[in-house]
């Protein structure tokens, strides 16, 4: 895709494709754009488009700079990687939906500026790796204390993020530098060995 100009997707480009369990968008380094900014990734979907349609048995979807404010209709539940890095995304789906994410590992959101909360993650009950790195505007964040297989969170750079979410003490790896976040429980300051 970093040598064609003017492919243009419709919102509807998946909607035949009922057996797609794979999506891996790829773009080129931003050297050659100097800056991530500079790239207006919206310019790949036809005028007027704001959501894309994504099939229910999607078990990967890597897309870097997504460029709508949310999945829409879209069901995670045979999901099991979810990377949206540097996207436009402002929230996953909507809660009130109840959706059953169980077969999701890993999410990374890392650099998503506009995203201001994640959902509540209770059927996510394999999730391994919570990434969200750099999302500057995230200020809610849910309970995790019910995700028993959470190994690796990563809140660093989360700036607007005060309060730290309750979470299961058997990480493997934990980063909260630069965050709002002002106190932690007991139980994690026991894990960091403060």
């Amino acid at each position: 895709m970093s040598q064609i100009g003017n492919l243009k997707f419709r919102p509807t480009v998946f909607e035949k494709m009922h057996n797609l369990r794979y999506i891996h968008f790829y773009f080129p380094p931003f050297s050659a754009a100097r800056h991530a900014d500079q790239v207006d990734y919206k310019k790949l979907y036809a005028d007027g488009v704001d959501s894309i349609y994504l099939p229910d048995e999607l078990r990967v979807l890597h897309w870097p700079n997504y460029p709508f404010k949310s999945l829409s209709s879209f069901n995670p539940h045979n999901l099991v990687v979810l990377e949206l890095t540097r996207g436009n995304i402002e929230q996953l789906w909507n809660e009130d939906d109840h959706l059953d994410p169980a077969n999701l590992r890993k999410i990374n959101v890392s650099y998503c500026k506009n995203l201001r909360k994640i959902p509540n993650l209770i059927g996510a009950i394999n999730l391994k790796s919570l990434i969200c790195t750099e999302c500057r505007s995230l200020v809610e964040f849910p309970c995790l204390n019910h995700l028993a297989s959470l190994e690796t969170l990563q809140l660093e750079g989360c700036l607007n993020l005060k309060k730290f979410p309750e979470v299961p003490t058997h990480f493997s790896t934990l980063y909260l530098g630069q965050t709002g976040i002002g106190e932690v429980p007991d139980s994690i300051e026991k894990f960091l060995g403060t």
